[in-house]
């Protein structure tokens, strides 16, 4: 199996587009908006603000949703832009509970597969 590519939302008003139009669905580790796409696939952009830690804290949350949101890439359809808020936790998540969360939420915004029936 190959490498799974991720398309982000890179520019700031990818951003605000979701944020201004998006639904949300809270989690324990974060909040995930999403809206509608004209483009092509799933595009997911990642946010963590000062609060969650110094800056290698915050990346490495980053990277580890990033991953997650990898994993779940094949089981998702239609064309969303969503974005991942990081939300400030005591502790950090086990990978899998990170993964599931993730699928769950999808679930719940009718963003996979099995969540569209």
């Amino acid at each position: 199996m190959g490498v799974v590519k991720l398309n982000t939302l890179k520019k700031n008003k990818e951003f605000g587009y979701v944020y201004r139009r998006g639904s949300a669905v809270r989690k324990k580790y974060f909040t995930m908006l999403y809206a509608k796409s004209r483009y092509g696939g799933i595009r997911a952009g990642f946010q963590a603000s000062k609060k969650v830690g110094n800056s290698v804290v915050r990346n490495r949350a980053r990277r580890r949703m990033k991953e997650a949101m990898r994993r779940i890439l094949p089981d998702l359809a239609g064309n969303y832009s969503i974005v991942f808020v990081l939300k400030q936790a005591q502790d950090e998540p086990v990978f899998t509970e990170l993964v599931a969360d993730i699928a769950s939420a999808m679930e719940k915004a009718h963003i996979t597969e099995r969540g569209r029936k």
